[in-house]
């Protein structure tokens, strides 16, 4: 096993780590790395960078130059956990590729691994065929002909609808069950486990308080000020009730933590074949197991930004989504995902997270954008999180939307957290 194809194993494994069977394994392979090569390698370093930011293009780089300076794949037993470890994440669709590594010089074709294809200088060579591809009179590989390539039954543009789902639920798993580690550092966990805490280790579940109209922030301090205990309403009861809720609450209150693990709990009860015993999870919960859309506001202000979007419509969060799941590797999905938001069509539960960090002079924007989009898809259920000082008393409001406000915690809210965190 070369160090490429143990450097993606790894780095794959880190980003998938809401998965006991690859958390337990990662974790027995790394621990034996830092046997071989130490705690403050350049490997075990790159290993932290991956699993606090998966899309980290520093981590895998620095990751196979450390495997390279040192001869982990010697180690039999090692191997064989790595391989465990691969087939794990093929089983569960996190590795789908091998990679190979290969040097050209010159003007020939060259090729690697199980099934290559190649193509010399002038040629044409394809492994994935995104649609019908005809070669006219005009194509110096066949002067005079024309031929059409036919796709064959691995061609991802064969994908069923259900393998196109899948890859869009699993991304969502990866998304949604990360913890803010730039927040929350793993050094106050215990050291032999704390870096993998996912948010799925340690979520407790949260409770709202119902408001009156304040259109002061003064007011709403005051308001929550004199609520008491017999008032407080689980968030996830809320979040059954209304179809459309706007959550507010102060910095650190579990918004977007809310937020994550209901998407977080819907997409792992999607790829089921029995969805109950996650659905539990959200008790109560009336909806079944509904798709989950997850979009993060300052994301969509940031595209709205780059492509010069002025007008408050639907066709932006469509437009962002598309483009999401090209940066996820699945733009194949966006079929999937595009036919499911379609009015009509089966309900969805689109998640809104972070109104409060879109730029304050692009908010009315991005709330015209939800209004428009809630107009044109009815069926689906909205929850949209914000702090309160970025909402209240602003000319603009979300239109049909139920408020509530994430209560503090109780003392047995705090309890069950901390056995969350230490478990």
């Amino acid at each position: 096993m070369d160090p490429i194809t143990i450097g993606s194993i790894l780095a794959t494994a880190a980003g998938a780590l809401g998965s006991e069977a690859i958390k337990d394994l990662y974790q027995a392979i790394k621990n034996r790395i830092k046997d071989i090569v130490g705690e403050n390698d350049d490997v075990m370093e790159a290993l932290e960078i991956v699993e606090v930011n998966p899309k980290s293009k520093v981590g895998p780089r620095t990751l196979k130059e450390g495997l390279e300076a040192i001869d982990v794949a010697q180690d039999k037993e090692l191997v064989k956990q790595l391989g465990r470890l691969e087939a794990i994440l093929k089983r569960e669709g996190f590795l789908t590729l091998t990679s190979y590594l290969a040097t050209q010089s010159g003007s020939g074709g060259l090729a690697q691994g199980d099934n290559p294809i190649a193509s010399g200088a002038g040629g044409v060579a394809a492994q994935t065929i995104q649609g019908p591809v005809t070669m006219g009179p005009n194509s110096p590989a066949f002067q005079g002909e024309t031929i059409t390539v036919v796709m064959g039954e691995n061609s991802r543009a064969e994908a069923t609808p259900q393998v196109l789902k899948a890859q869009y639920l699993k991304e969502v798993v990866r998304e949604t069950n990360l913890l803010p580690w730039s927040q929350v550092h793993a050094t106050y966990a215990d050291p032999s486990k704390g870096e993998q805490l996912a948010l799925a280790d340690i979520y407790t579940d949260l409770d709202t308080q119902e408001l009156r109209p304040v259109e002061r922030e003064d007011e709403l301090r005051r308001e929550l000020a004199s609520q008491t205990e017999d008032r407080r309403i689980p968030a996830l009861e809320k979040l059954n009730q209304e179809s459309r809720l706007l959550i507010m609450g102060d910095p650190g209150s579990g918004k977007s933590t809310f937020a994550k693990h209901v998407a977080y709990v819907l997409a792992q009860s999607s790829l089921q074949d029995d969805s109950s015993p996650w659905l539990e999870q959200l008790n109560p919960w009336e909806h079944g197991a509904i798709l989950p859309v997850w979009v993060e506001l300052k994301e969509l202000a940031g595209h709205a930004v780059e492509h010069k979007v002025k007008a408050g419509k639907a066709s932006l969060v469509r437009d962002y989504l598309k483009e999401l799941l090209g940066s996820w590797s699945i733009p194949e999905s966006w079929i999937f995902l595009e036919a499911v938001m379609k009015p009509g069509q089966a309900k969805a539960l689109v998640v809104l997270d972070g109104l409060d960090e879109v730029p304050q002079d692009q908010r009315k924007l991005i709330v015209d954008v939800v209004n428009d989009l809630v107009s044109h898809y009815s069926q689906h259920r909205y929850v949209v999180t914000c702090r309160p000082y970025a909402y209240i008393g602003q000319p603009w409001k979300l239109q049909n939307f139920h408020h509530v406000t994430l209560a503090p915690f109780s003392k047995k809210q705090i309890q069950r957290f901390v056995e969350n965190w230490y478990q």
